[in-house]
């Protein structure tokens, strides 16, 4: 008697309960494969990019101060004027001048000119004619800026009305043959010049660079020079986080040198300056020293910077990234507080962020696996060079050399 084989019949519940199983048994096969999978560094590319990042600016300059008090300050050249070493930057008259030595100077200059001009009288002077002009469309501006009409450089303004009332007191009196009376002011005048010289003092830059009367009062307490002088030994003495945060708060309002802080005047290389910033000491933002990075200020379009990192300056919860420039400054030549964006493209090993540890010295380490030599534990310092999201560009910190394909552990 031949066997009837009886057709099974898949039900819903039969096909799911298959399924089931099936995913269960996917998920060993996982994860038993993941017990003997080898994690390894590779060797890859990443695009970093930090975007709206608060930044302070330190310039490279030099600061003149007074060593005593001043009652009152000329500018012999203009805001932002390019000066070399040597130049006449200013006259600066100390306590104890009186401005009525002035008035009385301004008083015998008005009486000397109108003696002198009634001595050419019927003459054509075509050339004081053109410096009159000019001298009475400077008064113009300077009135409307002291009734608020126009936001021109009040010192600028106010320098190249010095320089055209010397200009004519030099041609008039190359000009004019003195009688008696116009002799007698000349000598008068002298005399008063005399008195004055003993306050004055006169101030003439030290170095090349482009010369600026306003200050923030922040070029005593951080400047390019304490950097420089630090870079490779103690940089955390000079910057920390705490600092370039209560700079940034401070915004880019300057003033005009004054007696208050015995100012004078500072000299800038335009060509040489840092850009700071801070990140999160727990992060993976930091920059390498050394490296190269393109940096863009929001508000200029159309400029990329390159800056050289220098050594962070690690702090317990905050680290201090520190780039150096050395291209024209430009416009953000009276700037402190600015917002960049960072970036950079780098190639080199690559690893997770997961798979890199936070140092109690501050430093960045992996583990590799099987230890090393004189180091059982397998513990790498490294830098960052560049991270994305996930992952991070590394190159080792000590003789130890990280190739693609050597094996750490997470």
């Amino acid at each position: 008697m031949s066997r009837v084989r009886r057709r099974y019949k898949f039900t819903k519940k039969t096909y799911k309960s298959l399924a089931i199983t099936i995913l269960i048994i996917a998920a060993l096969i996982v994860g038993i494969m993941s017990l003997f999978r080898r994690n390894v560094l590779e060797y890859s590319a990443i695009n970093m990019q930090i975007k709206n990042v608060d930044a302070i600016i330190i310039r490279d300059e030099e600061c003149l101060y007074s060593d005593e008090g001043f009652d009152k300050i000329n500018f012999m050249v203009k805001e932002g004027e390019y000066v070399e070493a040597g130049t006449h930057i200013a006259d600066v008259y100390h306590w104890g001048y009186n401005d009525e030595f002035t008035q009385s100077l301004l008083n015998l200059e008005s009486e000397t000119y109108n003696q002198q001009l009634s001595i050419l009288e019927g003459v054509a002077t075509p050339d004081l004619d053109e410096i009159n002009s000019r001298i009475s469309s400077l008064i113009n501006e300077i009135s409307k800026y002291l009734d608020g009409e126009n936001d021109d450089d009040i010192l600028e303004l106010n320098s190249e009305l010095i320089k055209l009332l010397l200009e004519r007191i030099e041609y008039l009196n190359n000009s004019v043959q003195a009688n008696e009376k116009l002799q007698e002011l000349y000598n008068q005048g002298k005399t008063i010049d005399e008195q004055i010289d003993k306050w004055k003092e006169q101030i003439v830059a030290k170095k090349s660079g482009i010369v600026s009367f306003y200050m923030d009062g922040y070029e005593q307490i951080i400047s390019s020079e304490n950097i420089r002088t630090h870079a490779d030994t103690d940089l955390i003495s000079v910057i920390n986080a705490d600092l370039v945060r209560n700079i940034f708060k401070s915004g880019n309002e300057v003033g005009i040198t004054s007696n208050v802080d015995k100012a004078l005047y500072r000299v800038i290389n335009n060509n040489h300056w840092y850009i700071a910033f801070n990140v999160q000491t727990s992060g993976f933002k930091r920059v390498k020293k050394g490296e190269v990075y393109e940096i863009t200020i929001n508000g200029i379009e159309g400029k990329t910077f390159r800056g050289t990192a220098l050594e962070p300056v690690v702090h317990e919860n905050t680290t201090v990234n520190v780039i150096e420039l050395n291209e024209d400054i430009g416009d953000l030549i009276n700037q402190r507080s600015i917002s960049i964006d960072l970036y950079k493209s780098a190639q080199g090993i690559m690893i997770p962020q997961k798979s890199i540890n936070h140092g109690k010295d501050g430093l960045f380490y992996i583990r590799i696996n099987n230890g090393m030599q004189g180091n059982e534990n397998g513990m790498v310092p490294v830098d960052i060079i560049a991270t994305d999201d996930k992952n991070a560009i590394i190159s080792s910190r000590s003789d130890y050399q990280l190739n693609a394909g050597l094996e750490y552990i997470n």
